[in-house]
């Protein structure tokens, strides 16, 4: 079945309310900022068995809900790429996100969840529906990207990239050798965390830490 734009945003925002507030009126979904669902909107819906509407109460069908959650997962997906790793301002990350959840593949938008290391929120706190990709992850503990924090004393990762906001951060980072690409080993966790760059030791807190992504090294 072909979708709009507007079908999407209109499943996305009546999944957002049934999930937010435990159901979804036309009444609610009319007069909003942006994206406003119209009468039309809703029809269309019906009509294409997406949505059930029982007077003012809507609700997705099957198709209709397993759609909405995968718009909405592109979507908050996109805005954790946008704002950990691209770091953009949250008016540009979300309006980027919102042309993304649009075009982005089930395939390009499983590699995004994986290089994040599967996270379960939006930057705003809103859950991200799971993928395929996650269910899996489950089953294997060991996720390809993860925080340097993570890792315990001994393992071996190689940086995938640093989400740092700070820009004096990422200088200081730099000037250590803590690039995306390098090799990395946890020399110690306590009380400080040491992790070994080439041949230095170089002994960083768990904040920094938790900026570091990696992929770690499989013995």
């Amino acid at each position: 079945m072909a979708y709009t734009i507007s079908d999407e945003h209109a499943l996305e925002l009546i999944w957002t309310s049934i999930v937010e507030h435990g159901s979804a009126t036309s009444e609610c979904l009319t007069g909003l900022p942006e994206h406003e669902v119209r009468p039309e909107d809703c029809q269309r819906l019906v009509e294409k068995g997406l949505v059930r509407a029982s007077g003012r109460q809507l609700c997705l069908t099957k198709e209709g809900e397993a759609h909405a959650e995968a718009v909405v997962r592109r979507h908050r997906l996109a805005e954790r790429l946008m704002a950990d790793v691209l770091e953009l301002d949250e008016a540009s990350s979300a309006s980027s996100a919102c042309r993304f959840e649009h075009v982005l593949s089930d395939e390009v938008t499983e590699s995004i969840c994986i290089l994040l290391g599967h996270p379960t929120q939006c930057p705003h706190g809103h859950p991200i529906p799971p993928g395929p990709c996650c269910k899996r992850a489950r089953n294997d503990l060991e996720s390809l990207v993860r925080p340097l924090a993570s890792l315990r004393s001994g393992q071996e990762a190689r940086i995938a990239y640093v989400a740092s906001r700070r820009r004096g951060r990422l200088d200081r980072l730099a000037t250590l050798g803590l690039l995306p690409n390098r090799p990395v080993r946890v020399h110690q966790r306590f009380p400080s965390m040491v992790v070994r760059v080439g041949e230095t030791d170089i002994a960083i807190d768990r904040e920094i830490a938790g900026d570091i992504f990696v992929r770690v090294m499989k013995s």
